[in-house]
């Protein structure tokens, strides 16, 4: 594919995709996930030895609690979560425009599509790192 926003569009239909994909196919409830409708009997490793939750205890559930819009559920459980899950589509949603806006050579959008697409991105991750570290931090001490 080398026409012009060709990159662009397949990356943010690939993020959309596998969004989309993981949805189907993962489920949760506050307690426990499932995929393709069997429990998921994973064991923390790091609780089960020294008594304390990972920084990763409740992103599965989370995640899919998300993807499913329990936003609020998904929030308790890892409130990184939401704001990983909606960076994600904010910056799939992005390449696809910023790929429709190459394509019809509409330089100012791409341009500014560009511009937002780093500052979300950036911004996201910030958010989703902060958030992750202080409740890992809360829940530790």
């Amino acid at each position: 594919m080398t026409e012009r926003g060709a990159a662009p569009l397949a990356l943010g239909a690939a993020v959309i995709v596998q969004l989309s994909a993981l949805r189907l196919c993962l489920d949760a409830t506050p307690s426990r996930a499932f995929f393709l409708g069997h429990p998921l009997d994973v064991r923390c490793f790091v609780f089960a030895a020294f008594g304390v939750p990972c920084p990763m205890c409740g992103v599965t559930r989370g995640v899919a609690l998300a993807l499913h819009g329990s936003v609020a559920d998904a929030f308790r459980v890892f409130p990184a979560a939401p704001i990983a899950v909606g960076g994600l589509v904010v910056f799939g949603v992005s390449l696809l425009l910023l790929g429709v806006a190459e394509q019809r050579g509409r330089r100012a959008l791409s341009e500014m599509v560009t511009r937002w697409l780093r500052a979300s991105t950036v911004a996201s991750a910030a958010a989703t790192t902060l958030v992750w570290l202080a409740h890992w931090v809360s829940v530790v001490v």
